[in-house]
Formats: structure tokens, sequence, C-alpha cells
């Protein structure tokens, strides 16, 4: 499919390069030569507008190719004429499948090839093009297909032209709704790039404001920074009508204001297509501008020639203004191709490679696990941000939270009722008084052997369980909020180092089944921590004795001042003689039956329990935390020995490997040896030597998931356990 392009007749391309562009076009033909344009937007120039409007032959002016254009005739298909430096001069064919096509037609199109050696092929490769892509008739519908014409050459620019099927406003007998939103899907994915330059076709046969390209080009870009506005057909405007006179207008960028402009062109007429015509239209082009009356217009915005100059330039500065955002974008999906590359992990084919890829996998989530727990966020996986799935991953701080929302929690809302001073307000809330008479008749319903007036720990234990009934609930559901981060911290992590059916089967077979174990495990401590509450009450803690001797002391000192201010009332003032007598009258007045002032003591004895249980499951003790301290001291050493015991087998089994080599001769001369004594070893020794063999050389699938994944393990006999999992469903991770 080489072809001499001079006998095609392509010289108008060559307006669109210059010297000074070349050094920088180069680096985009590279990258387009290189395959990036399947994964970055490369600059390009799209040829958009409705239907008949003239877009074909606007085309086909800038590159010299017979595109089909016809009136009756629309565009089918998406056509990328993709031009490209070379020191060999060809023009290849090929079509992109849409993405919806099925494989099999797929396969069918991608082997599409159509030689071109003159002009007159290209009608012919049109409408095999559109054979190949199932059309039935001219009139068929809109294929998502791509056309796709590479020209080649050493004098050539280094640009994309695209045209677009042209926009339909609405339904018809010929093309349908499918049709319609096909065409505008099409067209707003090559608007959508933000580094195509959009030509936005307007036809002088209908108003501006009534065709669509207009609507999409504002929609894609709203600014007009990289929209060139074409006028064509400007022969069929009536001269000096108003029409004429607005398109004038539209063209100075008066009505409608483009930072490219606009540009005005007159179309070759479909009827007079062929070589001739084209080498004559740029003749019957000049002439009409300088007679008709756009001849007011700057020469720079008429013509098909001075367009391809505008072009160029407006490409050359579109790859300038946006080369170091391709840059970028480059570096991005580089990081994101290494970040998938990674999740995927090597190639596993065999077991050796598959334990590999876990014992990997295993190394780098350990790693993200010891900095999440000791709250250092310095690696990448840690996002900087407030973002819910950012604070889900700094598990330190998560839990810390929530311990501290627990805590808060428990403080505030963890009493069945309170004791307020003033009117209570609601059934959470209780006066003195109130409190008091609800004691007073559990005490009565609940005598014992204890002394009257003295309230015993049975009654204290009764009221404690009723006063922190919210504690049980508030606790559970405090496990299950720290058991649920925790789910979500080990789900994100898996996300982010490794692929989701990688993470899914890991959930699945190995954290889910270990963290519901976990969550029985808490809910069962949790149950023995509430089942010592619901004894009678026993403590040693100094902290009860002076909360509850501080409670009854306040009491007492607030019953004796009242009854003291009473006794000033009724004197009137007081000398030093009246004060025994005083003393004695206010003594007298505080003084109530036993059974209420056991009331009285066994309230306060409760809550002063009640806060020294309080911080014993809401907070952590001295004990609690030098028990953390040793603990988390005893796990960095154990890490640290694991880490070196696992160097030092590697390194043992290669020494092995090394060392077998060596006697291997000698063992097989010893053998021959003992041959000429004996025919057959001894059952013992043949085991031993089979033993002896797997030790050094065989390493066992990872047959239970229980056991830690070692990159070496001796096998040494051991019968499959009944509970162990097959190696084959962990093969599937």
């Amino acid at each position: 499919m080489t072809s001499n392009l001079s006998e095609l007749g392509l010289s108008a391309l060559h307006s669109l390069n210059t010297d000074d562009q070349i050094q920088l076009l180069d680096v985009v033909d590279t990258l387009r030569a290189q395959g990036l344009s399947d994964f970055a937007a490369l600059p390009q120039l799209i040829v958009c507008g409705d239907q008949s409007s003239g877009k074909s032959s606007v085309l086909a002016a800038l590159s010299d190719l017979p595109f089909p254009r016809k009136d009756n005739l629309c565009t089918r298909f998406a056509t990328e004429v993709i031009l490209r430096r070379s020191e060999k001069s060809s023009i290849s064919v090929k079509i992109a499948p849409g993405q919806d096509r099925p494989p099999a037609i797929k396969e069918r199109l991608e082997q599409f090839q159509h030689a071109i050696k003159s002009r007159d092929d290209f009608p012919r490769l049109f409408e095999k093009a559109k054979d190949a892509m199932g059309f039935a008739s001219a009139l068929n519908a809109i294929s998502s297909d791509v056309l796709r014409i590479e020209i080649t050459g050493p004098s050539h620019p280094q640009l994309t032209i695209v045209d677009l099927p042209g926009l339909i406003h609405s339904e018809n007998a010929t093309q349908t709704a499918q049709d319609v939103e096909l065409v505008s899907k099409l067209v707003r994915q090559y608007m959508s790039n933000s580094r195509s330059i959009i030509l936005a076709v307007i036809s002088g046969k209908n108003d501006f404001p009534n065709q669509a390209v207009s609507s999409r080009a504002r929609e894609f870009d709203p600014d007009g920074r990289r929209t060139l506005g074409i006028i064509t057909k400007p022969d069929t405007l009536p001269p000096c009508s108003q029409s004429e006179a607005a398109f004038i207008s539209l063209a100075r960028n008066e009505q409608v204001h483009l930072e490219l402009g606009w540009h005005v062109v007159k179309n070759i007429d479909s009827d007079t297509e062929g070589t001739d015509a084209t080498r004559s239209r740029d003749q019957e082009e000049s002439h009409y501008f300088k007679e008709s009356n756009f001849k007011t217009l700057p020469s720079w915005m008429v013509g098909i020639s001075s367009l391809r100059q505008r072009l160029s330039k407006v490409l050359f500065k579109q790859i300038q203004i946006e080369l170091p955002g391709l840059i970028t974008d480059i570096n991005s999906e580089m990081h994101s191709c290494q970040a998938e590359l990674t999740k995927l992990g090597s190639v596993r084919h065999t077991v050796e490679e598959q334990r590999l890829f876990l014992v990997d996998l295993s190394q780098r989530f350990r790693s993200v696990c010891l900095n999440a727990i000791s709250g250092s966020y310095d690696q990448d996986f840690f996002d900087e941000g407030l973002s819910i799935s950012a604070q889900e991953k700094r598990l330190r701080a998560v839990v810390r939270n929530l311990e501290m929302n627990f805590k808060n929690s428990i403080y505030q809302m963890g009493s069945k009722w309170t004791i307020v001073s003033d009117e209570a307000r609601d059934l959470s809330e209780q006066t003195r008084e109130t409190a008091v008479d609800h004691v007073l008749k559990v005490l009565k319903s609940s005598r014992g052997c204890e002394l009257p007036g003295l309230p015993s720990s049975r009654l204290v234990g009764i009221l404690f369980r009723e006063y922190s009934a919210p504690w049980a609930g508030m606790a559970r559901q405090h496990v299950s909020d720290v058991w649920d981060a925790v789910r979500r911290f080990l789900e994100r992590t898996l996300q982010y180092l490794t692929t989701s059916d990688v993470c899914d089967s890991l959930l699945r077979l190995w954290f889910d089944p270990l963290l519901t174990e976990a969550l029985n495990n808490a809910n069962q401590k949790l149950g023995e921590l509430l089942l010592v509450h619901k004894r009678e009450p026993m403590t040693t803690n100094h902290y009860f004795y002076d909360t509850a001797h501080r409670l009854k002391q306040e009491r007492m000192n607030t019953s004796l001042e009242i009854s003291l201010k009473n006794q000033i009332t009724r004197l009137g003032s007081i000398e030093a003689k009246d004060l025994p007598a005083v003393l004695a009258a206010a003594n007298e007045a505080t003084e109530v039956d036993m059974d209420r002032a056991a009331a009285e003591d066994a309230l306060d004895d409760m809550r002063a329990y009640y806060k020294g249980s309080f911080h014993l499951i809401a907070a952590e003790n001295e004990e609690k935390k030098s028990i953390r301290d040793a603990l988390t001291r005893k796990l960095t050493v154990l890490n640290a020995g694991a880490t070196t015991c696992q160097v030092y087998a590697a390194r043992q089994s290669a020494l092995l490997d090394e060392q077998d080599d060596h006697e291997s001769n000698d063992t097989v001369s010893e053998k021959a040896s003992d041959d000429e004594t004996s025919n057959t070893s001894s059952p013992e020794q043949i085991k031993a030597d089979d033993i002896d063999d797997a030790i050094v050389h065989e390493t066992e699938p990872i047959e239970d998931p229980d056991e830690d994944f070692r990159p070496l393990k001796s096998k040494k006999g051991k019968k499959k356990s009944s509970k162990s999992r097959d190696f084959a469903e962990w093969s599937e991770i």
C-alpha cells in the first residue's frame, strides 16, 4: 500500500508546516508513533458541524483528499487522517472497531485493508469501509467504528485531522433516535479532549443560533479558547441581505467571541468534483472573496490557503501550551500503571512463585500495619486530607478517637439517671429526694441481716446494676465500632497493595474468619468484665472510700448549713452564749429515721462505687499501661528475630544445596560399592535417604493458612491435617 504522494496531489499539506515548527512537531509525532495517543490526549484538529454543513469539503480542501461531500450524502462514521513524517511515502488504511462491537466482528474489522494508488481510489475506499462496517445502504445508521487513514512522507506535517459525522437535530425517516444519540456521543468524545482544536463549521445556509455545533462547542469550550469558527457556503447568502451582514459580523468576532477567531471558506461544488476542479478551487475562491461583500474582511480571514497557515500557527501554539500538561499526564499515567503492576505482583504460575507472591504481599502488608498501629503516617498509603477514606487508613488515630468517644459517652450518658439540684425535666433526671425515696423502696424490699440504719453491700450492688444498666450496650457498641474500623482498615490496605480479586479472596478466606473469631473473643472478654459488676460490690481501692466519705460529708454539711440558716433566721441574731443551743437544735433538725439514713448512705456508696468502676471500664490504669508497654517491646523484639531467622533460613538452604552438590559424587560411589555386596538396601536406609532428600530439595505448598507464609519449609512426611485448606483454594489468590 505504498504510494507516491506527489501523484495524489497532496501539495496543500505543505502549508501546514514550517521549519520553525519541525522540532516541536517531531515530539508529538514521536509520541503518537509510540502509541501514546491510546493513553493520553494529543493535539489534533477535529472538524465538527451539522449535517451537510460543508465539513467534509473543508477537510478535503485542507488535506487534498477527495472526501465524500455530496449534499445528499452524509458521513456515517468518524474518519481520522493521521499525518506523519517518514523517509518513505505511503498511505495505510485501517478500521478501529467501536467498543460495542462483538469480538468476532472486531477481529474482522481489524483485518480490513485497502490499497490506494490514486485519487480515484478514495471514493471506493469509503464505500468498501462502509460495507465492512455493515451498512446495508447509503442511508443506514451511524457507526461507532473509526476509519483511520495514515499518510507518511518526508515533508508532511505531523498532526491529526478528524472528520466527524454531522450532528443530527432530530430523528426522521432515514435516521433513528439511536443514530441521533450515537452521533452526539461520538462528537462529545472528541470535543471533550482538552487538547483538540475544534473546527466548528457553520453553514451560511442556516441561521447561526439554529446550528447544533455552536452549543456543543460552548459546552466543551465555554471560554472559546480552543475553538476556531469556520463559515462555509457564503455564496448561498443573498448579496446585501441582512443574513449576509449577520455572517460578516460573525466572521469579525462581533457576535460570538472566539480567541482563535473566525474564518470564511467557499466550498467547491460537489457536482464538479475531480482533479481539475480541486486544482482550480483556490483560484475560484480567491476571485469570489475579491468580488463579494466579504471583501471587507482581512485576507488572512478568508480562503482555504490562509486557513492552512492559521491552522499551522494554531496547532503549533496549542502544542506549546499543552506540552507541559501532557508531561504531567504521562507521569501520572506512569505512576498509576506502576501502582497497578505492583498490585498485580510478579508472575505466579508455579507453587513457588505463588508462595513468593504471598510472602512479598505479607511483608508489605506488615509494614503498613506496623506504621498504622504505631501512628507513623509517612508512607504514601496514608493520604493527607480530611476525607473519610484518608482518615480510615490512620488506624491508631481512629481507635484512639473511638476510645475517647466511648469514655465521654460513658461519662455523660452511662448512668440510667442523674441527680439534679433543681426540678427534674425528664425521666433521665431525678432530684436527691426522689432518688432517696427510690432507694428506700429498694431497701425495704431487700432487707437482710444488716443492722438498722446501715446499708448492705447487696443493696449497693442492686442500685449499682440499675444505675449502670446502659454500660453493657455502650460497651458492646464500642467493641463493634473498633472491629468495624479494623475491618475497613484491612480492606483499604489490601485494596492499596493488591488487585481486587486477591483482596476479596484474602478477606473471604483468611481475614474475615480471623476477624469474626476476634470479635467473638472480644465480646466474650467484655462479658467477663461486665459479669464482675453483676456481683456484690467488692473493692479495696482507696478511691471508693475517699469518694464515699466526701459525698457523705458534703451531704451532712449541706443539711447542717440549711438547719443553721433556719435557726439564725428564727432567732435573728446569735451571741456566743447561744451557740451550743443553736448547734443542738440544728443537729436535732438533721436527724431522720434509720431507714432513710441507710438509704442516704447507700445512695452515696453506690455513686462512689460507680465512679470507681467507671474508671475501671473506660480508662486505662497504670498496670495496664505497663503491660501494654512491655508487650509492645516484646513484639518488636520478636518481629526483628523473625526477620533474622528468615534470612538465616534462606542462607542455610543455599549452603545445604551447595553441600549436597559436593557430596553427590561420593554418595554415588558409596552406593555403587554397596551394590556389589547387596542388591537391595534396607528399608530404613531408603526411608532416611528419602527424608534427607526431601529436607534438602523439596518445599511443600501452603496447605494450612494458619501457618506463616515462609519462603522455605521442610517437608518431613507430615500428614495433611483434616482441618487444613487445600492449596488449590489459595492458588486462586
